[in-house]
C-alpha cells in the first residue's frame, strides 16, 4: 500500500520553479514533463508537481513511512534552495 502527502506552496512564477526542479532532477532519476505538471521518480517514492499562476501543489508518495519523507525531504531541500525560502521548510504536508 502507497502512503502519501500533500502540501501547496504559495509562490509567483511556480510553473518556472517546476521546471526547474524537473530540469535538475531528470539529470538523475526518471522524471516526466508537460506544461502545468511533472513526476520525479526517486528509487525511494515520487512525487508529482502541478503549478497554477501563484501556487505549487506537491503530492509525494512512498512505500514506506521513512521512505516519505525522505521523498518529502528531497524535494523540500532542493526547493528550499531554488526558492531562497526558509519558509518551504515549514509547509504543512497532509
Amino acid at each position: 500500500m502507497q502512503l502519501s502527502l500533500t502540501t501547496e506552496y504559495r509562490i509567483d512564477s511556480a510553473e518556472s520553479y517546476l521546471r526547474r526542479l524537473c530540469r535538475h532532477f531528470s539529470h538523475k532519476v526518471l522524471v516526466t514533463l508537460e506544461e502545468g505538471s511533472g513526476r520525479v521518480e526517486f528509487p525511494f517514492g515520487s512525487c508529482q508537481l502541478n503549478a497554477s499562476d501563484s501556487q505549487l501543489a506537491m503530492e509525494a508518495t512512498a512505500l514506506s513511512e521513512p521512505q516519505l519523507q525522505k521523498t518529502i525531504e528531497v524535494i523540500v531541500n532542493h526547493l528550499q534552495r531554488f526558492t531562497k525560502d526558509e519558509a518551504v521548510g515549514q509547509l504543512q504536508w497532509q
